[in-house]
């Protein structure tokens, strides 16, 4: 008897072995790759989101933050785990192939991640853009933002309500500010370094430029676009996330008209026109 209790179980364990395996020999890795990258404030999240409203696509976030990888969007990892940090910082490229451009099920057909400038140059994960480089099935989607003024505005507001994702019209933030000169130019210029230095990471991959302007004003047409460009066949996207700030540039800046003089006949000037 027990010997045939035994038996049973040992049977019953082959089995799982073997269910378990079977499931991951179907898994594949015939998909096409892609990297989302942008500087902050440049409307990623929401371009995040649209990509997994489409059941072809998996996009995760900001998988090589400074202090915690992002992966709420899907595969049921709500919050970062000690292991995934700890494998991250003590291998960058084995954590991506394992985590991120690993096999998918075989309905996936691209699957990809967002990237910041800052996170690009991080230290700790110097090995991941010659990685990237050195891929043949990669495709870059170059997110930035025409209007530098108000991604500033979008980070102090974000800095200041410690809300960084909108998802109802109660969250979005409804009190102007004020903004000094100083630290406006110093946040041009830094925004536009960063911006020419994050170029140097596309080559020699394929890459489509979009704004964050045209993606809201015609989403159909944008997100069209970009699937086409990963080789999806187009379907209407959509995304629960909202604009943070609906004022204009007038409501949401204190003394705007202070500002705007002081920029004249600069080349920050345009970003003063709504």
């Amino acid at each position: 008897m027990k010997y045939d209790v035994a038996k049973k179980i040992i049977e019953q364990a082959i089995l799982a072995a073997t269910n378990i395996s079977a499931k991951f020999n179907r898994r594949y890795f015939d998909y096409q790759k892609f990297i989302i990258f942008s500087l902050g404030r440049t409307g990623s999240s929401y371009l995040v989101s649209l990509l997994n409203s489409h059941p072809r696509i998996q996009c995760y976030s900001e998988v090589f933050h400074k202090n915690h990888a992002i992966f709420y969007e899907l595969d049921n990892f709500r919050k970062s785990s000690n292991e995934l940090l700890t494998l991250r910082e003590k291998d960058p490229i084995d954590f991506l192939n394992q985590f991120i451009y690993r096999g998918h099920s075989k309905k996936m057909r691209a699957v990809g991640f967002k990237a910041v400038y800052v996170q690009m140059i991080d230290e700790r994960f110097k090995q991941i853009p010659q990685y990237l480089k050195s891929l043949n099935n990669l495709k870059i989607i170059y997110l930035r933002r025409e209007n530098s003024l108000k991604a500033f505005i979008s980070l102090l507001m974000a800095k200041r309500t410690l809300v960084w994702r909108i998802t109802k019209p109660s969250m979005q933030f409804d009190e102007p500010i004020r903004l000094n000169f100083k630290e406006c130019l110093k946040a041009f210029k830094a925004r536009q370094r960063h911006s020419d230095l994050l170029r140097a990471f596309f080559d020699p991959h394929e890459t489509l430029e979009l704004t964050y302007e045209d993606l809201t004003r015609d989403v159909a047409f944008e997100t069209a676009q970009i699937q086409a460009f990963l080789g999806i066949k187009p379907i209407e996207l959509s995304s629960p996330l909202l604009k943070q700030n609906i004022r204009s540039l007038q409501e949401s800046i204190l003394n705007y008209h202070e500002l705007k003089d002081q920029f004249k006949d600069m080349p920050w000037a345009k970003y003063f026109d709504e």
